[in-house]
């Protein structure tokens, strides 16, 4: 029996003093969203942990996930969850097509996705990952947070102004590091052998919102209402399609992709999903 790993992570406040001293950025739904997927993984099988808020730090999240990847073995499985707020910071090296890397929004910081990439080549062949992203991936965030019971999940531009103004050059020093380790390392010790499926909340010109008035946000609250209607799914795609026609008239679109992107793994994309 394959061993199966789920980290949860939901994040309603940010340190102020982190994020520009302006705001904690508070939100209403994430641990409520991370603590019903909980219940779901642990329904299906799965050793879960979880970090809200102050405890979701960027230690506590890279060493929970290293610490994983030196526990599973081939063909065991391990479910990263993530709700909160999601940000860009201006790309350093030029390794993001669109020029900004996507950030989770920890509380002591924004943890960039170059460092997960850092951290996936350490999972052994085979490893199976689902990273569930409920955050927003645009930093084109608008004024306008709230809309009637619906709240954009992504820092306001004033918000992101301070932050590039007092942490930018903390920032760019972090993806200098992180380039300088990534030089420092050979073809071999930089290839992802697990296989690592995305599902994401919105495109990356969109905004993710959380809905007040059912205490869930939106893609979570689709995701579960797609598993209510129809149960099992044949494949990732089956899934994928089901969140999309629950989230129909809605502003997000969810998105579904592989890594490594030239080699989607046959029997990961075609089982059926979170299944041990």
């Amino acid at each position: 029996m394959p061993k199966a790993k789920a980290l949860l992570i939901g994040v309603n406040f940010l340190d102020r003093a982190a994020y520009g001293g302006r705001t904690d950025g508070r939100l209403s739904c994430p641990e409520a969203d991370a603590a019903a997927m909980e219940a779901f993984l642990t329904g299906r099988g799965f050793d879960c942990d979880h970090l809200y808020s102050q405890n979701a730090t960027s230690q506590n999240v890279l060493e929970h996930i290293a610490k994983t990847a030196r526990d599973l073995e081939s063909g065991d499985f391990f479910v990263m969850y993530y709700s909160g707020h999601g940000h860009r910071v201006i790309d350093q090296n030029g390794d993001e097509r669109d020029r900004g890397d996507e950030t989770f929004c920890l509380h002591d910081r924004q943890l960039l996705d170059d460092e997960l990439y850092e951290i996936w080549p350490a999972f052994e062949p085979d490893v199976r990952i689902l990273v569930i992203a409920d955050s927003c991936h645009s930093g084109s965030m608008t004024h306008n947070q709230v809309r009637d019971h619906l709240v954009v999940k992504g820092l306001d531009e004033t918000t992101e102004r301070r932050i590039n103004r007092k942490k930018g050059a903390y920032y760019a020093e972090l993806k200098r590091e992180l380039a300088a380790r990534k030089a420092a390392k050979s073809v071999e010790e930089l290839e992802i052998k697990a296989t690592i499926g995305l599902i994401s909340g919105c495109m990356d010109h969109e905004q993710s919102f959380e809905n007040t008035e059912a205490g869930q946000s939106e893609m979570t609250l689709a995701f579960f209402s797609a598993y209510e209607k129809h149960g099992d799914f044949d494949d990732y795609a089956a899934l994928h399609q089901a969140i999309l026609e629950e989230m129909q008239n809605k502003e997000q679109t969810p998105q579904l992709t592989w890594e490594p992107e030239a080699r989607p793994n046959p029997p990961m994309s075609k089982e059926i999903p979170i299944r041990l």
